[in-house]
């Protein structure tokens, strides 16, 4: 079921979220949520929570246990609705606790244009019903979506989206790019009816504008190559590089250890003195 090359590292979360789905579609989608850890032994099944708002919405989780994410907290839920993070962030200002989903809360508004990292971050609001969905701007915390009559289910995995329902077909796309290039192209994954949430997208569903969401792009290839070009220089790598080791000594707020495999290429071996010089630590390779 995987759009790009598989990994041998186990899940630490398996999120679901919807749009208008029938109260049929969302009792089972939060059903199975407890026969997920039963696939993923590292999940915990104390963790699931789920919750269930207006205009066909809900949501939920199962991770592994909090005592092994550290500082992280994936959910805050308040009177309004719930907001949740799936991935690793960081704040590029240093100004907010990014793994902490109360604070990607309270500074929402202006999450694209400081968050960096590989991750999805989902707000559901109760009254007026909403749903924004905002992803890091290369996709690389993949968001699988599914479209079921007139409303639409997310999922961290291809494969809860197609236990869901019966009939999904393979993708002759999605499996020729697959098997040509090792991942599927565009937006595709290996079934039909399951599709990928673009790169730098933000999705949002308002009650008064119907079943189908505003799509913008908060980031784009197009935006990168109009950027103006500039003679790279020494100051240059220098402020690449501290600004590399300040987003790694966020992350060390987050996990206890940071590890970098040796790749066999210049990169690793000149980024780690980097690293230790400017105090991003503790880092190993």
């Amino acid at each position: 079921y995987a759009r790009r090359r598989s990994s041998n590292v186990c899940p630490r979360n398996r999120v679901r979220y919807s749009w208008n789905c029938s109260s049929e579609i969302a009792d089972r989608a939060v059903g199975e949520l407890a026969d997920v850890a039963g696939l993923y032994p590292q999940l915990d099944c104390t963790t699931r929570w789920t919750w269930t708002g207006a205009h066909g919405t809900f949501a939920g989780s199962i991770h592994t246990p909090q005592h092994a994410l550290g500082a992280r907290q994936y959910v805050h839920r308040d009177t309004h609705g719930v907001t949740f993070f799936d991935g690793t962030v960081i704040d590029t200002r240093n100004e907010i606790a990014p793994h902490d989903a109360g604070d990607l809360r309270k500074a929402w508004d202006g999450l694209a244009e400081r968050l960096e990292g590989q991750y999805v971050a989902v707000r559901i609001e109760k009254f007026p019903a909403r749903v924004d969905i905002l992803n890091d701007f290369l996709g690389m915390r993949q968001v699988y979506y599914r479209r079921i009559e007139a409303g639409y289910v997310f999922s961290s995995s291809v494969e809860l989206l197609a236990r869901l329902r019966e009939g999904c077909e393979l993708d002759p796309l999605g499996v020729s790019s697959f098997l040509c290039w090792g991942w599927a192209s565009g937006d595709r994954t290996l079934l039909r009816d399951i599709r990928v949430l673009p790169p730098g997208a933000r999705w949002i569903w308002k009650a008064e504008e119907g079943a189908e969401p505003s799509r913008e792009a908060h980031y784009s290839p197009s935006r990168l190559a109009s950027l103006q070009r500039r003679r790279i220089s020494r100051e240059s790598v220098d402020e690449l590089a501290d600004q590399l080791a300040s987003q790694v000594t966020e992350l060390t707020r987050q996990y206890s250890e940071i590890s970098c495999g040796l790749t066999g290429e210049g990169e690793t071996r000149d980024c780690s003195p980097r690293f230790s010089v400017r105090g991003a630590c503790p880092f190993a390779t």
